[in-house]
């Protein structure tokens, strides 16, 4: 018999007994795990317990609570508080919600109006605000609340460095907002373009014309009013409706700085430097660092002939605004009129 029909023979005696043996261990072994998982998984469905079955919505479907989301939604709040009130900590909190979830558009709308607050003149940091805006238009080609948030940084940037490309800039993203329908955040922004490019009757129809629906029904829409009607009285030297517009803008935030510094501006306009002090004060005493509120009191100081307070405020202001080319030149402006003479305080 050769070696192949050899091992073509059928198999018999202790060999197929091993064989046989082997097929119905792991059958019975299979068996047994089967049932330990099936009895492990019934354990699990009728007991409450801290270890639920794992499954990538499990959170959601058995009601176990979702760390993470809770993390994000803790971070856009405090991100959100801190923006309102003005702290530069806010875009930290912003950013802690966009390390957790990095398409979160809101998050990166927060994070880049907080940026722009800080900027102050510094071309980096409009940059830095820009960029935020424009990621959120990427997660959201259809946010109107970026494009309203890159026309307020192109109008920051024009009141402190003062080039006109900015304006059109913003003209061009509030033009598109405009175009997918009216509402009151685009209104008084286009406002304030108005007012910034000197065209002040385009500004007075806007603030007068009926108020429109509002894109998000959460922001402080008084406060937003009162500062863009004191911004267009103060340009038109209308004194006593600034002074009142500004004064609302406060009541109705205490931590609108841009109120503070239009009353500010109001007071000395009207020639009571004391007043535009006391307001200024009240500004740096709750934003320490704030650009235009040190040249503010530094221009009531120096109003006032306290020409010693004034210069050492001036260095002050000059140093935090070295960036912006318009409060510089306002800056000299105040050199040039103090007297040496002035009895310091």
């Amino acid at each position: 018999m050769t070696l192949l029909e050899t091992a073509n023979k059928p198999q018999c005696g202790v060999t197929w007994y091993l064989r046989w043996w082997r097929i119905a261990a792991v059958v019975t072994l299979g068996l047994l795990v089967a049932g330990c998982q099936a009895g492990v998984n019934q354990e699990l469905v009728a007991t409450a317990t801290v270890y639920p079955l794992r499954s990538p919505v499990a959170g959601r479907v058995q009601g176990t609570p979702d760390a993470r989301g809770d993390q994000v939604s803790d971070a856009l709040a405090t991100g959100e508080a801190g923006r309102r009130a003005g702290e530069p900590a806010a875009a930290t909190a912003f950013s802690q919600a966009i390390a957790r979830d990095p398409s979160l558009v809101a998050a990166f709308l927060g994070r880049g109006m907080a940026t722009m607050a800080q900027a102050q003149g510094e071309l980096a940091t409009y940059q830095r605000a820009l960029d935020d805006f424009n990621r959120a238009l990427s997660l959201d080609a259809a946010s109107v609340q970026a494009r309203l948030g890159r026309a307020r940084v192109y109008l920051d940037r024009f009141q402190f460095r003062g080039d006109s490309a900015d304006l059109e800039r913003a003209r061009t993203d509030l033009d598109v907002v405009i175009a997918a329908g009216s509402s009151e955040e685009a209104n008084l922004l286009l406002a304030r373009f108005h007012i910034a490019a000197g065209q002040l009757e385009d500004a007075i129809r806007l603030i007068e014309a009926p108020v429109v629906r509002r894109i998000d029904e959460s922001a402080v829409s008084d406060e937003e009013r009162a500062i863009t009607r004191a911004s267009l009285y103060l340009a038109s030297r209308q004194t006593s409706e600034a002074i009142d517009a500004g004064s609302t803008a406060i009541e109705v935030s205490p931590e609108a700085v841009d109120g503070y510094r239009l009353l500010a501006e109001a007071h000395l306009q009207n020639n009571d430097p004391e007043q535009a002090l006391e307001v200024v004060d009240e500004l740096l005493a709750r934003h320490p660092d704030d650009g235009p509120g040190l040249f503010l009191r530094a221009a009531a100081l120096a109003r006032l002939g306290r020409a010693s307070d004034a210069e050492t405020a001036i260095a002050v202001a000059r140093d935090r605004l070295a960036a912006s080319p318009v409060y510089l030149a306002r800056i000299t402006q105040i050199s040039a009129t103090l007297s040496p003479n002035a009895t310091p305080s």
